[in-house]
């Protein structure tokens, strides 16, 4: 399936074949797209035990609000926590 140049079609078709969930990993502009296509039902963000000064922003290029609702924490020996949220 390419992405290129329907995001949108790209990912109903994936949805449409059987099997398992989606998972989108990737670069900022290609989550942002599908962030504000409205194809992203569920947001897993690891926090991890370190300070940057500086870096990119979690979220960028983002239309409107996004209203989301805890599901699920899941903590490490590592000291990373994962918050699992899906849309509200």
């Amino acid at each position: 399936v390419t992405f290129s140049d329907d995001v949108e079609g790209a990912v109903e078709r994936l949805k449409a074949q059987e099997g398992l969930d989606l998972w989108l990993y990737g670069g900022a502009e290609l989550i942002s797209e599908c962030v504000n296509l409205g194809l992203v039902d569920e947001y897993r963000l690891s926090v991890h035990p370190v300070v940057l000064g500086r870096g990119k922003p979690l979220f960028s290029n983002i239309e409107g609000r996004l209203d989301l609702e805890l599901q699920k924490v899941n903590r490490y020996d590592s000291g990373v926590v994962q918050l699992i949220y899906g849309r509200a």
